[in-house]
């Protein structure tokens, strides 16, 4: 019998991070690019097995090839989630990824994580606290929605950070704040002298929005282009063309309830 032994050097991977939770997303996703190789593995990696203009770098395993003329290169890519948990998405692979230390973030040997947000159908423990907000075209006759419009919602709680969401092609987003504490301590004085401090349920969270006019589209005008929401911050700061950054009054939410909200936003 005849073995071949194939060395071929990878140019990195990456690893999709559910946005909320911060765990990876390892089955039943779709990912596509037209000059990326990709191939998943059991671990819920893709690693980039090749990528246009890089054959020599793959081929060369002891010591790598020099990268390509104009490197580093921007390489387009998508995600799917055919059972609709996450939003589709656009995002970059960056190459060449340096031979450098796992201490190094931009490493080869570190998977490039891209995050995914929630989309309106996804399933949510009924104990977090959720806000489903639709963004519509302020004056619109048809209150007609608009999409990707990026949802930047801060809990007014200690330990807790920054979540993101992303308006679907009807103008709907879902804003999911993970494990928030039933009962806390009231933002006031409380029981005031040194009593008993007052308990409530409730917490604010402080909300932003951006409009990128290069992807926000309005629902039914035309098919939404996927967005790339790191794309879209980096645009916001600060502001480039195209771009507004809106500060809206704050939303009031609570463990175990989910609560709507419409806000509308002058379009184009």
């Amino acid at each position: 019998m005849i073995v071949e032994l194939l060395d071929r050097r990878v140019l990195g991977a990456i690893a999709f991070v559910d946005g909320v939770t911060r765990q990876r997303v390892s089955t039943g996703l779709r990912v596509e690019s037209d000059a990326l190789t990709l191939r998943p593995q059991a671990s819920g990696l893709y690693v980039i097995h090749g990528a246009d203009g890089f054959e020599k770098t793959i081929e060369s395993f002891d010591e790598p090839a020099a990268p390509p003329p104009g490197a580093p290169i921007h390489f387009a890519a998508r995600v799917f989630d055919p059972e609709r948990r996450y939003l589709a998405r656009a995002f970059d692979v960056t190459l060449p990824r340096p031979s450098t230390p796992v201490t190094d973030p931009t490493s080869v040997l570190v998977p490039l994580e891209v995050d995914l947000l929630p989309a309106s159908a996804m399933p949510v423990p009924a104990r977090w606290a959720t806000w489903r907000v639709r963004v519509q075209i302020a004056g619109s006759v048809l209150k007609t929605g608009l999409a990707n419009v990026l949802v930047r919602v801060t809990p007014q709680l200690a330990g807790f950070t920054t979540q993101l969401a992303l308006t679907d092609a009807h103008g709907e987003a879902l804003v999911v704040i993970p494990n928030a504490p039933s009962v806390m301590p009231s933002a006031g004085n409380g029981g005031g002298g040194g009593g008993t401090p007052v308990l409530v349920k409730q917490f604010e969270a402080t909300v932003s929005l951006i409009v990128d006019a290069s992807v926000a589209r309005a629902e039914g005008a035309s098919v939404p282009p996927l967005a790339d929401p790191q794309r879209i911050v980096a645009r916001s700061a600060p502001p480039q063309a195209g771009v507004r950054v809106l500060t809206k009054p704050n939303v009031t939410l609570a463990a175990g309830r989910s609560v709507r909200s419409v806000i509308e936003v002058s379009f184009p």
